[in-house]
């Protein structure tokens, strides 16, 4: 299986390097494989300003702030059935400005919280979700998962 990441940089706060998007091209192309069985995937990724990120966050989920990844799947039941087709998994907006304030935040490098988000971005669009849960205890056991699987990658790519 081949999957595409496609990332697009439309912001001009935070210098984002070849390795860094090396990096997100290894993480995210991971975690497809690992989340998606069938067929060819392909997800975009594109790195937004603290404007931009925080304008999607107030018309999407009604919150007026800024937030540091949002992810918006595709519909893929309308998408061929063919599982040798590539198929639209979604787009992920990811602020790196924002990433690179919570990497100081959380003692973490800031190649490190970047591939982090965008991993948390991608499970959403894989159909995790850590905020529709009924209860808190059900909302934290899912955001643990979540960031569970998100080590793992971490782990791989030896980043821990």
């Amino acid at each position: 299986m081949v999957s595409q990441v496609v990332i697009r940089n439309a912001q001009r706060g935070v210098k984002i390097l070849p390795e860094h998007k090396a990096m997100l091209q290894s993480a995210l192309g991971l975690l497809l494989e690992q989340e998606r069985e069938q067929g060819e995937w392909e997800v975009t990724l594109k790195l937004v300003a603290v404007k931009e990120i925080h304008r999607l966050n107030l018309a999407y989920r009604g919150q007026d702030t800024p937030t540091d990844v949002l992810s918006f799947p595709s519909d893929h039941e309308l998408l061929p059935a063919n599982p040798e087709a590539q198929r639209y998994l979604g787009d992920i907006a990811l602020a790196p400005q924002m990433v690179a304030e919570n990497a100081r935040h959380n003692g973490n490098s800031f190649p490190w919280e970047l591939t982090f988000a965008a991993l948390h971005g991608l499970l959403h669009l894989c159909g995790y979700d850590h905020q529709e849960q009924a209860l808190a205890d059900e909302e934290d056991e899912a955001l643990e998962e979540m960031h569970r699987k998100c080590l793992a990658i971490l782990e791989r790519l030896d980043m821990l």
